[in-house]
Formats: C-alpha cells, structure tokens, sequence
C-alpha cells in the first residue's frame, strides 16, 4: 500500500509542462473520433472508449491540479478537471475545452476511491509523446508480448495451446486493445501473468507449489492499475493457462482453482481497501465516506 502511494506520488513530482504540452498536442485525436468510435462501421465489438481514455489523460496531465494541490494530495485525491459550473460528463468535450485553454475558470473533481496506478506510465509516456504516440507504442509492445508468450506456450505445452491462446485474444478484440489505453492494463496483466505461470510451471512433470504469490500480486496489481475494465480476466486466464498446463489429476486441479481464485480476489480486495486506510492515516477521511 505504502509502496503503491509512494510510486504515483513519484509521478506527481514530474514536471508538468511536457506532459500538458503532450496532452494538448492530443486533442485533434478526439476531435477527429469522438467518445465511442466504430473502427468499422456498425461493429459494436470495435468500439473505442475513448470517453475513458480523455479522462485518464485528464487525471494525469491536468495542470490546475499541480497549481492547486501537493504531489502527495493530488496522489490520494487523482483530481481531474473541468470548466467551473458547467456540470459537463462528456469526458471528450472537457478535454478539448480544457487542454484548448478556451476555460480560464476550472474545478477539480475527486476520483480518489480507486488507486488510478495507470497514471504511473501514462505521466512517463506523456512526457514524450501525444495520445496518438502512445497508441502506436501500445501497439507495439501489445505484440511483442502476444509473440513471446505463443513462443513459450508452443515451446513448453504444444501447439493446440498455442491455438487456445490466439483464440482468446481475438475474442479480445486486439486492435481495440491497442486503440484504448484503458483496456491496456489488464491486457497486460493477463498475458503477462500467463507468460510467467507457462514459463516458471508449464509443462513440468513432477508437482510443485501452487504459485500463490503470483495470483495474491495478480489481484493486487489488477485493483491498482484497472480503471474498471475487465478485472476477472487477470485471473480467469492466466488460471486456465496454469491448470492446463501442470501435470496434475482433476482434484489437484479443483484444488489449485479454488485456492489461487480465492487469493487473487484476496488480492484485489485487500488492495482496493488499503487505499482507504491510505487515505485515511494521511488525514483524507473523506475517501472512505465517498
């Protein structure tokens, strides 16, 4: 928890100009598309968030918020800003109008109940590229570990494995992962997750201990990182890829299921709660009522 607070608050420390001049640079993008564009037209499964993409930049790179508030506060609270009195929720248009610079009179809002840990390489990305940048790179480091993980799957368990593997991530839709960031943290997460389990216990004939570490960080990193996506998919496939894998009988694999499923929403929970006691002993009560 210490940890969790103590890495955005880091983040917070940067210098803001970049990041804003980053953020302004982006704004054509949801002139350009909108809040939820269709990659093809009528096909409600390439829809783009980019509603919630606008407001992650926006908790990230909002300057008002630098002005107004300390790193430390601005790490609790996750502040973002709109036109003062407007009651405006369409992400897309505060975006435009605040990082335009057409508003001189903003609020700050709070959105502290959740930890927003994906300010952590957003603000770094931002320092050097737009919204538009950061979509290409996501792109590319979305592939990079699509193919290492079908590399140690065919190596370790077999190709019919690898098969299950790029069936899932085309129910995923790829190119909407790579378009909206905010589907990008649990991509990572799952595949990731999936990488290691295959690479450290896949395909090992004798039996080993259950990676409970492994699935209590899963759960951890999935309540710090997601802003509200797709969470059980951090489990639910990274498991999968695991009891498949491990030489095993039917009961130790009922066993391993129950266990590692319990302690990723142990996870989860646990680190959805330490944010309040966070709040709560750096004298941010209010969090907990909200």
């Amino acid at each position: 928890w210490i940890l969790g607070l103590f890495l955005i608050w880091l983040v917070y420390l940067m210098p803001s100009d970049a990041i804003f001049e980053n953020a302004a640079n982006s704004i054509t993008a949801f002139e350009r598309e909108g809040n939820y564009p269709m990659l093809v037209e009528y096909d409600q499964t390439t829809k783009l968030d980019n509603f919630t993409d606008a407001w992650m930049l926006n908790i990230a790179a909002n300057r008002e918020a630098a002005i107004r508030a300390t790193p430390l506060e601005r790490a609790i609270q996750q502040y973002w800003t709109r036109p003062e009195g407007s009651g405006e929720l369409n992400q897309t248009a505060i975006f435009q109008t605040y990082f335009s610079g057409k508003s001189q009179n903003n609020e700050l809002i709070k959105y502290g109940r959740y930890w927003g840990g994906f300010v952590i390489p957003l603000r770094i990305a931002m320092l050097m590229l737009n919204y538009e940048e950061i979509r290409i790179y996501n792109g590319i480091f979305q592939a990079l570990l699509m193919n290492a993980l079908l590399f140690m799957v065919w190596r370790r368990l077999g190709w019919r494995h690898c098969a299950a593997v790029i069936v899932a991530w085309l129910a995923l839709e790829p190119v909407v992962l790579i378009f909206s960031l905010q589907y990008s943290a649990c991509y990572y997460l799952g595949f990731g997750g999936a990488l290691y389990l295959v690479a450290a216990y896949g395909g090992k004939p004798k039996a080993t201990p259950d990676p409970v570490f492994a699935f209590t960080l899963l759960g951890m990193l999935t309540s710090y990182l997601d802003f509200l996506t797709y969470p059980i998919f951090t489990l639910g496939f990274p498991l999968l890829m695991y009891v498949t894998g491990k030489e095993q009988d039917w009961k130790g694999k009922l066993r391993s299921l129950v266990l590692l499923s319990a302690l990723w929403c142990l996870g989860y929970a646990g680190m959805w709660a330490g944010k309040l006691l966070v709040a709560w002993m750096a004298g941010y009560p209010d969090i907990a009522r909200s």
